[in-house]
């Protein structure tokens, strides 16, 4: 008996260490069509991956990355802390859902990194719709980059849902830095909605067929909003569907600065609206085609500055009926409007 008690303690260490040493995060996880989440016990390492991200994300140590091996639906996903989510390209890595959210960003900070998903909505009346959204960011104070992800089949039922994605931040909490890179937004009521203590970079982004809005900057008492739009389209249907780039301003400033992007159709292409605080958008060498009303204002406090750009085919080119301040500054060239101007312009240089 006494021989044998040092081969048992031997036999209970080795198994705690195998124990903790699958409890340990791993810096790269796996996520396969043919994984499994028991597989957390090997970390969801390359030859024992995970079936869901949730159940990698849970192994995957802080600043991690989650690598998606093959094509397949890996669900709804909730982040805690900085890590990377990578699909290759030529992989689907699909995240669908029919309520709340596909991913959830809740970590008070850090960095977080979406490459290559695929975000896919129930769609409009759909058997199931409980009002979904792609991916919703809040109590958040770090930086989130999408990049080269594809949004669908979001919209609302009653006031729940319908985005696919929504950047709330808090002044009280910091601000959160967002980049979204290269990335299709199509069949959905709003594409990309940011308000509070946000700064934003939105790049190469395409927006399609969006029945309310394409990007809508806003204040909600938390903090100022700061969104720049380069080298971004935005298609609808001749003077229908619904808004390109929208601002509202309530109680602190919202801003946004649009460069080299194309608007064709929809009802309005640019919309800046106060209701007390500053609304301020520029557009800089763009276009706007085929839209209700190109550029318009409402209220005492809301200004685009527009410079470079062209204004064609529009019902009416730019209105400040409802108030507001419309500056036009460089070449910009009105042509083939149904009426250029409602209301009046404010020219600095040459219309």
């Amino acid at each position: 008996m006494t021989n044998r008690l040092p081969a048992v303690v031997c036999l209970l260490f080795l198994s705690a260490f195998a124990a903790e040493r699958a409890r340990a995060a791993a810096s790269t996880t796996f996520v396969a069509s043919y994984g499994v989440d028991t597989n957390g016990t090997y970390n969801c390492d390359r030859a024992n991956p995970c079936r869901t991200l949730a159940g990698a994300l849970a192994v995957t140590s802080l600043g991690g990355e989650v690598v998606v091996v093959d094509s397949a639906d890996y669900g709804p996903a909730q982040i805690l802390q900085s890590v990377s989510i990578t699909a290759p390209d030529g992989v689907y890595a699909g995240v669908k859902v029919d309520n709340g959210s596909g991913i959830t960003i809740t970590s008070t900070s850090g960095t977080v990194t979406l490459r290559g998903l695929t975000f896919e909505g129930p769609g409009p009346n759909a058997a199931g719709n409980m009002g979904a959204s792609g991916l919703g960011i809040g109590n958040f104070n770090g930086s989130v980059v999408v990049q080269g992800c594809n949004f669908s089949g979001f919209y609302p039922t009653g006031s729940a849902g319908g985005t696919a994605i929504y950047i709330s931040g808090n002044s009280s909490n910091g601000r959160v830095q967002a980049q979204i890179i290269d990335t299709v937004i199509h069949d959905s009521f709003t594409g990309i909605w940011l308000e509070g203590s946000v700064t934003a970079s939105i790049s190469h982004v395409k927006l399609s067929n969006l029945s309310a809005y394409g990007v809508r900057v806003m204040d909600n008492g938390w903090g100022e909003t700061d969104v720049s739009v380069s080298d971004a389209e935005w298609s609808a249907p001749s003077l229908g569907g619904g808004n390109a780039f929208e601002v509202e301003a309530y109680s602190a400033s919202a801003q946004l600065y649009i460069e080299h992007t194309v608007m064709t159709g929809g009802a309005r292409g640019v919309y800046a609206l106060s209701s007390g605080a500053l609304a301020y958008v520029t557009v800089t060498n763009s276009v706007l085609s085929k839209i209700r009303v190109g550029l318009s204002t409402a209220g005492p406090s809301a200004e685009i500055t527009f410079s470079g750009s062209t204004i064609n085919a529009n019902a009416n080119g730019a209105s400040n009926v409802n108030g507001g301040t419309l500056i036009t500054t460089g070449n910009n060239l009105f042509i083939g409007n149904g009426s250029n101007v409602a209301g009046t312009l404010t020219r600095i240089g040459t219309l």
